[in-house]
C-alpha cells in the first residue's frame, strides 16, 4: 500500500500491522484483502472489528497447525488463498493428509478454472494415496463403475474443456444455464468418454456427481448446444 499521505489510516484504531500492505481502494471505501480476512472497511472507525477478526482468525491459523489439522488450517485461509496456501504446505504433509485436503479444498471452490496454474500439479502429483482424495462411499461407487465412463460437462460455447464433469446429463444442462445473464456464448453440453482410470475423482458431496479429470484424458464424443428455460 505505501505511504498513506490522507492520514486515513492514523484515525480512529490504526489498521494492525500485518494488514496495511494488504488494504487497498474499493470505491468509496477501502478493502482489506489479505490470506486470513477480507474485509470491506467503509470508515476508519472499522478498524477495531476488522483486527479483531484477524487476531482470531491467526490464533486459531496458529493452532490448527500446531496439530496438524490440515484441513480446518486451510478452510480458515480466504477462498482465493488456499490453493496457493496448499502449495506452501504440500510437502509437510503426509500421501493421506495431501489428498484428503486437496479434495476438501476441491469440493469447497467455486473458482477452480482461476487456480489452474495450482491445480494442475495438484492434481496430476504421483504421490500414493490418490484415493484418498475421495471418501470411502465416493471410492466404493467410482469402483464399481465400468472401465470406460460416459460423462458431461455444462459450459459455454468458446471456454476451454475443464477438469470437472458429470455422470448426470441433466446437471451439466443446469452447469451450461448457469449465470446465463452474465456469461457469453451459447449454453452447450459436451459428452465425453474417459477410462476409468484416468479418473482422478468422484464426489457425491454436492450431489453433482462430479467426475474430476485431466480435459487432455477425455475423448470428446458429442457437442449440443442447449436453450435456456
Amino acid at each position: 500500500m505505501g505511504a498513506d499521505p490522507s492520514g486515513f489510516l492514523g484515525k480512529a484504531e490504526p489498521l494492525h500491522p500485518d494488514l496495511v500492505e494488504h488494504l487497498f481502494p474499493d470505491g468509496e471505501g477501502m478493502v482489506v484483502h489479505h490470506p486470513l480476512i477480507i474485509s470491506h472497511s467503509f470508515s476508519p472507525g472499522f478498524f477495531g472489528e476488522v483486527n479483531r477478526l484477524y487476531m482470531v482468525n491467526k490464533q486459531d491459523v496458529i493452532d490448527a497447525e500446531a496439530k496438524r489439522d490440515w484441513t480446518n488450517f486451510m478452510l480458515l485461509h480466504e477462498r482465493p488463498y488456499r490453493f496457493q496456501t496448499f502449495r506452501k504446505i504440500r510437502n509437510r504433509l503426509s500421501d493421506a493428509e495431501y489428498w484428503e485436503v486437496l479434495g476438501n479444498l476441491y469440493t469447497d471452490s467455486e473458482t477452480i478454472h482461476c487456480n489452474l496454474r495450482f491445480l494442475r500439479p495438484a492434481l496430476t502429483s504421483t504421490r500414493p494415496c490418490r484415493e484418498r482424495i475421495m471418501n470411502p462411499q465416493e471410492r466404493r461407487f467410482l469402483a464399481k463403475q465400468g472401465e470406460r465412463l460416459t460423462i458431461y460437462r455444462g459450459c459455454r460455447s468458446g471456454r476451454k474443456i475443464g477438469w470437472s464433469w458429470t455422470l448426470d446429463r441433466r446437471k451439466a444442462e443446469w452447469f451450461a444455464r448457469r449465470f446465463e445473464e452474465y456469461v457469453e456464448g451459447s449454453p452447450i453440453v459436451l459428452i465425453g468418454e474417459v477410462d476409468k482410470n484416468d479418473v482422478i475423482a468422484y464426489f457425491a458431496d454436492r450431489k453433482e456427481k462430479e467426475i474430476v479429470v485431466d480435459p487432455k484424458k477425455v475423448k470428446v464424443v458429442g457437442r449440443e448446444t442447449i436453450t435456456f428455460l
